[in-house]
């Protein structure tokens, strides 16, 4: 298990956190320590840390459009490439479905997700991490 950093570049802010010290070095040290701690857990929540785990299983998010607007070869066709990426997986591996409209689609050992014809993707994806 280890901690990785979406935007890294912004711990160069720690850099401020003895600035803010220096120039408030006439408060007392508990007024300095708080502003100490508040700017180095603000610069390290803009640095966004994620926790990366290696258990072996890896973690898939398979979306898989069958609207109404799509025609019934398409729908087949998108139903067909699933089952062999299913097939594919490891028997460890997570696997989410996110489905775009149609009836669900019958899927062992996958958390699905279904989406309405006219939901939003992105609050489907969010709730799939």
């Amino acid at each position: 298990m280890s901690v990785a950093f979406l935007l890294p570049a912004a711990l160069w802010l720690m850099l401020l956190v003895p600035l803010a010290l220096w120039i408030g070095r006439r408060r007392s040290p508990q007024h300095l320590l708080l502003r100490g701690i508040l700017i180095a857990t603000t610069v390290l929540a803009l640095a966004q840390p994620v926790l990366l785990r290696d258990d072996g299983a890896a973690r898939q998010v398979i979306v898989l459009d069958q609207r109404d607007w799509l025609g019934e070869d398409a729908r087949a066709e998108g139903r067909d490439i699933l089952g062999r990426m299913l097939q594919q997986a490891g028997d460890e591996d997570r696997i989410t479905l996110v489905q775009l409209g149609g009836s669900r689609v019958a899927a062992n050992d996958v958390e699905w997700i279904g989406v309405a014809q006219d939901g939003d993707l992105g609050d489907a994806l969010m709730q799939a991490q």
